[in-house]
């Protein structure tokens, strides 16, 4: 490995503006920028992450998704009268087996 392979401690100060390695998290995670924590716990990134940006915008999605249960079939309508049928016969089976 180079020295030159990661950020000096100044170029982080500079690139994040604090001083103070929780800060410096803070910072580099809410930009996303790509680091690890050193044992001592301050944050190392390398100068790639830096000069070459890998951040991409997620691309839109071209329909929004729906679950199946929530599509409608225009061509399957609901068979209501079967479902209330279905519903009335588990009303009756319930109300027989608690008398």
């Amino acid at each position: 490995m180079t020295p030159d392979m990661f950020l000096t401690d100044q170029e982080l100060v500079r690139l994040t503006g604090y001083k103070i390695k929780s800060r410096q998290i803070a910072w580099l995670r809410s930009e996303a920028i790509p680091f690890r924590v050193s044992a001592t716990g301050h944050p190392v990134v390398t100068r790639v992450a830096i000069e070459k940006p890998t951040r991409q915008e997620p691309a839109p999605l071209a329909e929004p998704w729906v679950p199946a249960v929530l599509q409608r079939d225009p061509l399957r309508e609901p068979n209501v009268e079967g479902m209330l049928h279905h519903l009335s016969k588990r009303k009756l089976n319930r109300a027989k087996k608690q008398s």
